[in-house]
Order: structure tokens, then C-alpha cells, then sequence
């Protein structure tokens, strides 16, 4: 029943402990790149009463300032609390599981018998207290708030990707509900309801916006599967910062590039003509470049990715970032990652570096995610003394999210040289990942030591790369494997 995973969504919202059954992604819920989470418009509520409603001109409530409501399960509570804030009389009914036998205590009798209002849950109620509400003669309307919810069969995993019905949904319709409801029977206060309503819907939207982007990878047909088949179990995170072994079984490059130009200057150089021909060569060969939240939660998880997946990264924060790339990526939809060291920005050092006000502009388009590449770009990490070091690597974190305003996730070691201590900074810093290079062989993504020092691969091998992509097994040849360990009910998110 959909109700009942509510509590999961609205915990961080009221900082309640609830019973559930909790599918920890920790670490795999924000990035600098901007997920598009839908912005849920609630459904129209239709009250259900089983007495006579009271009328809603202010005549009829005029003498009573605060007239008492009534509302049970703690989430109702909680949302009226917000709501109605100190213009009611409140009193909530709860009983825990063990309880749920149990009499009416003489003053919940008192308190439904005496209300103006009752907002109560008809899946999370006591029996003693839904035979209470329903049997008491009150002319008070008595409101079933879910009977609003969407009701499915899908499970918790179908509901968290936005193809399918949205836990938010449900509490974007209790809201409602509980809005018109207190409005009914305050009018003059109708105008309070609605704002604070509003300010729980905006909480609850930004909340939500993490969610869509966990299960992503996966098409409606293999969410299907991981639903009839209850596979949900295989979808517990490895613990960071290891790499998930289903993720080691596939082939997932990171495509890395540097300058984009009229004409080659190095090696490394791409002119403008050869990388739109390397974005043509991916859409035709029906690759699919991702994003690195995308990445780090396959790497995670182990849940599959697209077919042919390839995730494009591009260092130093050229002007062409700006110029070139930025443009085609959009022209195609394709996210890609930038890699940003901060010492050069808006200046000409031989090359054009991005200005800020540039990097400003594509850090707020959600193709976009921007990764620290340190300050100075030093040839070798490993050879700074420790203050330098802890200054190349944590200050860039902030001055970049000083200018930007977003945070920053990820960490990409100049020239690909780390060591020991880099590591651990880039762990204390706060970053969730890493990438490095390795000129010797060309490693995929899953074939890394750990999320801290992710493999990437030269984009002149992108030909080579495109044609070993892999995302891995599809969600199908997972029925047949040996089941891993039920998840367990835990007391908190």
C-alpha cells in the first residue's frame, strides 16, 4: 500500500522515527549535476464524510477561535501541525502495533466526541480508534485523508523513479486535503492554510529531488522484473568507497578530453570537426553517454546502465568547454563532466580558460556536472608537501562552490597522479569520488581500485572504447541467481 511508504519520503521532512523497510543509497543522493525531478501539482481531493459537513461561511465559526481538530498516524499529525500551526486545539491519535487491540483511552473518546474536525487514516489506524471515529455521533466532518493517495501494487522501487506513481505525489494530496479541510471549518484562516501548505509543498518538492535519479538506469520493463521478482535485496550499495562486483563485470568508459580547437596544437587536442564526428559516431552506434551521478550509482549498486554507456569528461576548463562543447552537448542532450582547476580561470595562459560567468552558466544546466581539478594544476600530487597538497585538493572544493553556488562531489587528480595521502584528503574533503588516468592500458570504469580513483580512458581511443561498452546484465538474469539477504526493517532513514 503506497501510504505506508510515506514515512520513508517524509522523514527527513518532520525528523520522525517510524517503522520501514529502508533501500540505503547514502551517498548516491545529491550532485552538482541538477536531476530532472518533476515538480508535483497535487490532484484536486475529493473529502469524503460519512456526516453532514458544517457550512463554510464565517458566520458558522466565527465564535469558536480555536476549535479543536482530532487527527491520528503521526504523519497527519505532523502535516497538520504544520498546517493549522497554533490556530487549533490539536490532539493526535496514535497507538503503536502493540496496542492496536486496546481500548480507547477515555480522553481520545473525549476528544472525538468534542472535535470540530477529524482527519484520520483508514490503512495505519488502530481498530479500536477507527471503530471510534466512525461510530461516534459528531456532526463534525470526519475525513478519511487516504483515501487520497494513489493506490498501486507497484513497490517502493517502481515509485521512486518519476516514470511511475511518486511517493510525493501521496503527501502532495494529503496536504491538499488537509488544507480544504481546516479551511472548511476556518475560513478567515483559509489564506494561512493555503501559504503554509504551500511551504510544506515546496519542502517536500525539494526533498523529492534527489529521488529520480537513483533508479534511472533502469527501463520500465526491468523495473518490472526487480518488482515481480523481488530482487530488491540486490540493490543494497557496497560500502563506500568499493565497487559494487556486479559493477566489475562491466565496461564502462570514461572518455577523458582537453582542449577543443580550429587546429591541433599537442597531441591531445581535438579540433571542432573531429569531436562533433566522435558525438555522430556515439548516437550511431547506439551508445549512451550518462552522467557521473549515473556512474558512481552504478558503481555502487551494481544496477545495469544502458546500452553501450560512456561518460565524457573534459579537464583544465578550456574556453571551448564553453564555446564548443557546451553547445553540441545540448544540441545532442548528452551530459558530460568538466574538470576545473581554478587558478586559470578567465585567463589567457596561450589558451582561453573559461570565465567565471561562463562557468556559471553551464554549472546550472542539468547536462552539466562540474568536478575540482585542483588549484594550480601541479605535474605531480605526489610530490607536494602535505600543506600544499590538503590546499590543492580541499580549497578548490570550496572556492569552486563558493562561485557557483553548488556543491561539488567529485575530485579529478592532475595528470592522474595521486598517492596515499591525496586519497585520504579527497575521503575528508567531503568528495564522493575520484578519477585518475592510466596511460600504460586502458581500464574501464568497474576494473578500478575504488570509487577514489576511477579509471579513465584517452578520447582517441573513443572507437575502441564505444564498441566494448557494456552496462551490464540486464535485470532479467538476475531471477535465476541465489537470492542475497532480505533486507530488514530498520527505525529510522
Amino acid at each position: 500500500m503506497l501510504y505506508k511508504e510515506l514515512p520513508i519520503f517524509l522523514q527527513k521532512l518532520f525528523g520522525i522515527t517510524t517503522l520501514l523497510v529502508v533501500i540505503s543509497l547514502d551517498g548516491c543522493n545529491s550532485g552538482n549535476q541538477t536531476d530532472q525531478s518533476p515538480t508535483f501539482t497535487p490532484k484536486t481531493p475529493t473529502i469524503n464524510s460519512t456526516t453532514t459537513q458544517p457550512s463554510t461561511t464565517p458566520s458558522s465559526v466565527a465564535a469558536v477561535d480555536h476549535p479543536l481538530v482530532v487527527a491520528t498516524d503521526t504523519i497527519i499529525c505532523n502535516l497538520v501541525e504544520k498546517i493549522a500551526v497554533d490556530t487549533v486545539d490539536f490532539k493526535c491519535l496514535s497507538s503503536s502495533d502493540s496496542d492496536r487491540q486496546n481500548q480507547p483511552k477515555p480522553e481520545d473518546i473525549q476528544a472525538v466526541e468534542q472535535a470540530k474536525l477529524i482527519l484520520y487514516s483508514n490503512e495505519n489506524l488502530a481498530r479500536s480508534l477507527r471503530n471510534l471515529i466512525q461510530t461516534t455521533v459528531n456532526s463534525a466532518p470526519k475525513v478519511m485523508v487516504d483515501d487520497a493517495v494513489v493506490h498501486t501494487q507497484q513497490s517502493q522501487l517502481a515509485r521512486i523513479n518519476n516514470t511511475d506513481v511518486s511517493i510525493a505525489e501521496n503527501a502532495l494530496n494529503m496536504v491538499e486535503v488537509i488544507n480544504k479541510s481546516l479551511s472548511e471549518v476556518q475560513p478567515s484562516k483559509a489564506s494561512l492554510y493555503t501559504a503554509n501548505s504551500q511551504k510544506v509543498i515546496d519542502e517536500l518538492n525539494e526533498l523529492n529531488a534527489g529521488n529520480d535519479s537513483e533508479f534511472a538506469t533502469l527501463s520500465a520493463d526491468q523495473r518490472q522484473l526487480v518488482i515481480n521478482n523481488q530482487l530488491l535485496a540486490y540493490l543494497k550499495p557496497t560500502p563506500w568507497p568499493d565497487i559494487n562486483p556486479k559493477a566489475r563485470l562491466t565496461k564502462v568508459p570514461v572518455i577523458m578530453y582537453h582542449d577543443i580547437l580550429p587546429k591541433k596544437q599537442v597531441f591531445f587536442d581535438v579540433t571542432q570537426q573531429e569531436f562533433e564526428d566522435h558525438l555522430r559516431r556515439l548516437q550511431s552506434s547506439g551508445a549512451t553517454p550518462i552522467s557521473v551521478r549515473e556512474l558512481i550509482t552504478h558503481l555502487r549498486t551494481g544496477l545495469p546502465l544502458p546500452a553501450k554507456p560512456v561518460l565524457l569528461t573534459f579537464d583544465d576548463g578550456y574556453e571551448s568547454a564553453y564555446q564548443y562543447v557546451f553547445p553540441l552537448l545540448k544540441k545532442y542532450n548528452y551530459p558530460a563532466a568538466f574538470a576545473i582547476y581554478t587558478s586559470n580561470i578567465g585567463k589567457n595562459t596561450g589558451r582561453e580558460h573559461v570565465s567565471w560567468d561562463q562557468l556559471r552558466e553551464m554549472a546550472l544546466n542539468p547536462l552539466v556536472t562540474i568536478m575540482a581539478h585542483s588549484i594550480t594544476h601541479p605535474n605531480d600530487l605526489t610530490v607536494l608537501p602535505d600543506d600544499q597538497l590538503k590546499t590543492e585538493i580541499l580549497e578548490s572544493k570550496k572556492i569552486l562552490e563558493t562561485q557557483l553556488s553548488i556543491p561539488i562531489h567529485y575530485f579529478v587528480y592532475p595528470a592522474g597522479h595521486y598517492d596515499v595521502r591525496a586519497k585520504k584528503l579527497v575521503q575528508q574533503g567531503g568528495y564522493e569520488a575520484a578519477m585518475t588516468m592510466n596511460d600504460v592500458k586502458d581500464r574501464f570504469a568497474g576494473e578500478s581500485e575504488d570509487l577514489l580513483t576511477i579509471n579513465r580512458i584517452g578520447q582517441s581511443r573513443l572507437p575502441y572504447a564505444v564498441t566494448q561498452a557494456w552496462g551490464g546484465a540486464k535485470v532479467s538474469s538476475w531471477v535465476d541467481a541465489p537470492r542475497p539477504r532480505k533486507l530488514k526493517h530498520k527505525n529510522s532513514y
